[in-house]
């Protein structure tokens, strides 16, 4: 089963587009995508200053560990707020197919994490697994996938070609999977 492509994909469907369809007001033209992250813009604001969870990204991002003291959970409040930068940023990738009536694989990755947000991505992954939540981590990193990792399944093509357990998981028999090769004898 494949579950992805690397190819662009052209024949979007028509409801993918609609946001992407504009309307006039006098001689301008303003996309209805336009008008949904405008909307989320003014949600976000009004979550941010008048509600609980809004104070506590403040306190958090002011101070994480007075906030800490104060009793607010941390940890929980930053990983709402990379899963809401993360929805945010999935809208916006709907949003360019939308705008452009294309499917494009390889757009948006032209940047990465910085060390500092992936130690705190790390931290935090590391927290929840000693409260027994399981993770589902996506990455083409190696050293990442190894230190990370209790179980890699390693993906070619779209298809899980191989389950390894961390103490099995060396470079070499994770690229063999990849690649599609045999293990190289000692």
């Amino acid at each position: 089963m494949r579950i992805y492509t690397t190819a662009t994909v052209t024949s979007v469907p028509d409801p993918m587009l609609l946001f992407g369809e504009t309307f006039g007001i006098g001689s301008t033209q303003i996309s209805y995508g336009s008008l949904l992250m405008l909307a989320l813009f003014v949600v976000a604001g009004f979550v941010l200053r008048s509600t609980r969870a809004g104070r506590a990204v403040y306190a958090v991002g002011d101070n994480p560990e007075a906030a800490r003291l104060a009793g607010i959970r941390t940890n929980r409040v930053l990983l709402g707020v990379y899963t809401v930068a993360a929805l945010s940023s999935g809208i916006a990738g709907l949003l360019l197919v939308a705008r452009t009536g294309v499917g494009d694989p390889q757009a948006g990755q032209t940047g990465n994490l910085d060390v500092g947000a992936k130690s705190e991505i790390y931290q935090l992954m590391n927290e929840l697994t000693k409260r027994g939540v399981g993770i589902l981590m996506i990455s083409s990193e190696l050293p990442e996938v190894q230190g990370m990792s209790d179980r890699v399944l390693v993906m070619r093509e779209g298809t899980i070609v191989g389950e390894l357990a961390r103490a099995e998981a060396s470079e070499e028999a994770i690229m063999k999977y990849a690649v599609g090769g045999e293990l190289a004898q000692a």
